[in-house]
């Protein structure tokens, strides 16, 4: 081991090493083959931490303890005889955490990570062994047919863009001509840790030249980016009931952008900041605040207005005041609208944060709106708003005291009713709904009084936060027949799987259940009721079934006459004739691919991504539909707020307000805490503005 300067007029020369801590551990075949039917019970594979069976090395003549996965490296990369030396972090950073001094050394040189890779000649990335690579022997070949195909790289700002979102051809091309086991090989390669971590960000794109490693193999990073985004086009990795975008797949989504950022860089086009920040809220890192941490050596700018020294102290770092801090400069940079639109599940009880900082630590689900291309909204943004916040409010006890921000905020309606969430509606889980929200469905009645609509189309609309309505490029008609196809089938998967045997019995005893099942179907417990669903189902049917909407007779018809998913995008007769039933595509597996390919961009595709992880709520004395965050509550409030696009949801903490007095507590303001921003359908474009039925006052959220 040496020492080097980064600063000295010759450049030293020599590689760092980019991998996980983890070692990915396949569990055995019979719960590989479990992992494809059941993953959120049965994940791909065991994880053996850092320093769990750590391996001895010589190193400077004295022994020291490394990970085991980078142990396999090392011992792979020796018989390489690449001749450069190596930077590698758990050798070349003191990573005692017991000692103060090494504490701030390694903070030190946390701070350096950046100017570390990007000096590297080559970043060396170890994915780990081979070893369940099935088809290792034509791996290769397979990679090089991929890149052949060119799948063309989508700017994740535009990749989910209902109205921008393009047909993946050359993926689905490819695909049929690729066997079993090449699919499976990656599928097994793109689960595993390392495609999960924060900290291999800013190594990927600080990196001037990239070179990967399986086992022994080598892998371009052009290679790897086109399988990358085979397999997120085709939407091939296992997902789960009970949380489809963390099983299987929530990193390594994010590569072909992360590798994208690496050429833009090298080109003199670096990202921005919240990109990465956005991009990376999904990721895994062992600390929270390596969150931020593991971002800071992309920054171009300068960051003295995140004031991340005021964090640090010699006992750690104040995650509390780390979040805080790079809050105010993001909401400094891009406004306080889109701050809020960064609220995620969980967000309202979570008792280390004020509830309208991001919490970074979590995932962001749901994603906001505009993620979706649902930039047309304008429901309060044109009356002026002031954000600010306010140090150490008081939150009702004497040891609880938390930063609140005063908000201008206009009472809308009190929620009364949820439904289900996208999960629970999921076909391996809906066996234990009770259709709430078809009786969501009834009490709003035939027509929706607010917009003279039939509700059966504002549903529509709300389910897929009026994306269609941006441009109004597709007809209402192939629209309305397009939610038909998906209202029937929902609603005879809830007869068919609810008469099924349950998944206590033994037959279906690999089937979600007990405790996880407890978690997802939580709508009758949100509510404090339960419905049968026979009786719902007919109740729905006597309200909105009509020559519009003749959802009675088609019931009676399924599945022999289900209507063609996608068929609303097409745009000729002959576009027509060319389209798959449901039935058709199993026919082989180029019908199969191409059914998946017509449904992108469609009704159907909308509400899996917009509903994902939200759920339709009804309010309570004005009879509004909207779609909020699953985790939303009877007894929480929807609100204009100044200045912003989109409605929020609040929950308040105020002990002696009346849920008829709104926001008004005699002249003090309301506390309150932020749930996540909403689709209230009859609100977004400014109605509720124009019609003077506002009355905006100061709110402090906490």
């Amino acid at each position: 081991m040496f020492d080097v300067d980064l600063n000295a007029a010759t450049r030293p020369r020599y590689e760092a090493v980019s991998y996980s801590w983890r070692k990915d551990v396949l569990r055995g075949n019979l719960n590989d083959d479990a992992s494809k039917l059941f993953p959120d019970r049965f994940p791909m594979y065991g994880k053996e931490d850092g320093m769990n069976n750590p391996k001895l090395i010589l190193c400077n003549g004295k022994t020291l303890h490394i990970q085991r996965n980078l142990y396999d490296f090392l011992v792979r990369l020796r018989a390489k005889r690449r001749g450069l030396p190596l930077w590698i972090d758990a050798i070349c950073i003191d990573q005692d955490e017991t000692n103060a001094e090494a504490r701030k050394e390694k903070f030190r040189q946390l701070g350096l990570m950046g100017r570390i890779y990007g000096s590297a000649e080559t970043v060396l990335v170890w994915l780990g062994e081979s070893t369940n690579i099935t088809s290792m022997p034509s791996f290769p070949k397979s990679l090089r047919e991929i890149e052949e195909a060119k799948i063309e790289y989508e700017s994740f700002r535009s990749e989910y863009d209902i109205s921008k979102v393009r047909k993946k051809g050359a993926a689905f091309a490819i695909l049929p001509q690729l066997a079993g086991t090449t699919i499976e090989s990656l599928t097994r390669l793109l689960n595993r840790d390392y495609f999960q971590r924060a900290w291999v960000v800013q190594e990927l794109v600080l990196a001037r030249e990239l070179v990967f490693f399986v086992g022994d193999m080598e892998i371009p990073p052009g290679q790897l980016l086109n399988a990358i985004q085979l397999i997120s086009a085709c939407g091939l990795m296992h997902t789960s009931a009970t949380d489809p975008a963390l099983v299987g797949g929530g990193g390594f989504r994010a590569m072909p952008h992360i590798l994208q950022a690496q050429r833009d860089r090298l080109d003199g086009r670096p990202w921005p900041f919240d990109d990465f920040l956005f991009l990376c809220r999904d990721r895994l890192a062992s600390r929270p605040e390596d969150k931020i941490f593991s971002l800071l050596g992309l920054i171009d700018t300068d960051t003295d207005g995140m004031r991340i020294d005021d964090a640090v102290t010699e006992d750690g770092v104040s995650l509390y005041i780390l979040y805080i801090n790079v809050t105010k400069f993001l909401a400094d940079k891009y406004g306080w609208s889109y701050i809020l639109s960064l609220a995620a599940v969980g967000a309202a009880e979570n008792g280390g944060l004020p509830s309208w900082v991001p919490d970074f630590r979590t995932p962001l689900y749901p994603k906001p709106f505009w993620f979706y291309g649902c930039t047309h909204f304008k429901a309060a943004d044109t009356i002026p708003g002031g954000f600010s916040i306010e140090e150490g409010s008081e939150l009702h006890s004497a040891d609880s005291f938390s930063r609140g921000m005063d908000v201008s905020a206009s009472y809308i309606d009190e929620i009364v009713q949820v439904g289900e969430s996208h999960a629970e509606l999921h076909p391996e889980q809906c066996k234990y709904a009770d259709g709430h929200f078809l009786d969501l469905l009834s009490k709003l009645g035939k027509k929706y009084s607010h917009t003279d609509e039939l509700t059966i189309d504002v549903v529509m609309k709300t389910l897929t936060a009026d994306v269609f309505g941006r441009d109004n490029k597709v007809p209402a008609t192939k629209l309305r027949r397009a939610f038909m196809v998906w209202l029937e089938t929902t609603i005879s998967n809830l007869q068919f799987e609810r008469a099924k045997t349950k998944p206590a019995d033994k037959k279906f005893h690999l089937t979600t259940s007990g405790k996880n099942a407890a978690l997802i179907h939580d709508c009758g417990t949100i509510n404090g009721t339960q419905v049968n669903l026979r009786e719902t189902v007919e109740a729905f049917l006597s309200v909105h079934d009509s020559d519009v909407f003749p959802i009675r007779k088609q019931l009676k018809n399924h599945p022999r006459d289900v209507g063609i998913i996608g068929a609303e995008l097409v745009r000729s007769e002959e576009e027509e004739r060319n389209l798959l039933t449901q039935f058709a595509a199993y026919a082989s597996v180029e019908k199969f691919w191409k059914h998946v390919e017509q449904q992108i961009g469609g009704v159907w595709w909308a509400i899996d991504q917009i509903h994902q992880h939200r759920r339709l709520f009804r309010t309570r004395q004005r009879n509004f539909v909207g779609l909020a965050p699953r985790d939303v509550r009877i007894g929480d409030i929807v609100c204009l707020v100044a200045g912003t696009a989109t409605p929020f949801v609040f929950r308040r903490r105020d002990r002696d307000v009346d849920a008829a007095e709104g926001l008004l507590r005699d002249g003090r303001k309301s506390h309150v805490s932020l749930v996540g921003s909403a689709y209230l359908h009859g609100v977004m474009q400014g109605e509720l503005v124009r019609s003077g039925d506002v009355e905006f006052v100061d709110v402090l959220v906490l």
